[in-house]
């Protein structure tokens, strides 16, 4: 696979946006460039910085979309370098998704 086929996306949660509409927003997203939707089967993480309430809430959005992903999603710590960029409070999310287009 190709790293131009590597789904993320990113989004701080912050007080901008309400924490539950981001939280939505994040897996809708996903779920419109994931390989083969619902159906995806591939491997799927995320990160966070300092929420991993947020974190674990976006999986168990994520397993209600794609059955086959539901507790099979790895969460894991933001380091320290890439963190001190992002703040708390962020959340990234890894999938196989459609190709990009720059």
């Amino acid at each position: 696979f190709g790293a131009s086929r590597i789904g993320w996306i990113w989004s701080r949660i912050s007080t901008a946006v309400p924490k539950k509409k981001a939280i939505v927003e994040l897996v809708k997203n996903m779920m419109a460039h994931v390989d083969d939707g619902a159906a995806y089967t591939g491997k799927c993480s995320i990160s966070h910085s300092a929420c991993r309430e947020d974190a674990e809430e976006v999986a168990r959005l994520i397993g209600e979309q794609i059955p086959a992903l539901k507790g099979n999603i790895v969460i894991n710590n933001i380091g320290t370098v890439i963190g001190s960029h992002t703040g708390p409070g962020t959340v990234a999310l890894f999938f196989m998704g459609d190709k990009r287009v720059d």
